[in-house]
């Protein structure tokens, strides 16, 4: 697999390792799954996260990914349900997060 792939996967073990340790989710990582979801987090009292990661290159387009998410993603119809987008700009340390 290329770089863009390997930085990617990083980016999602990352996300998955704060998910788990900083939140004290159960995480899933569905490896390869070029779907709407990259992790899947897990609470009983906070219900079901829907995770997509995207590793970027630049801030305009992670401002777009997330402008997008926010218009176009339809929220689950289940209860304690989310949809959520985790975007980095590759050499940052932020990550610009929004959830439905």
């Amino acid at each position: 697999m290329g770089t863009n792939y390997e930085a990617g996967r990083r980016f999602e073990y990352e996300r998955m390792k704060y998910w788990r340790e900083v939140l004290g989710f159960r995480v899933i990582r569905a490896a390869g799954s070029h779907g709407e979801f990259d992790l899947i987090a897990y609470d009983e009292e906070r219900g079901v996260h829907f995770i997509q990661c995207k590793l970027v290159a630049t801030v305009t387009t992670a401002e777009r990914l997330l402008e997008k998410f926010r218009t176009v993603t339809i929220p689950f119809n289940q209860p304690r349900t989310h949809k959520i987008l985790e975007v980095k700009v590759k050499g940052s340390t932020e990550i610009r997060s929004f959830a439905i």
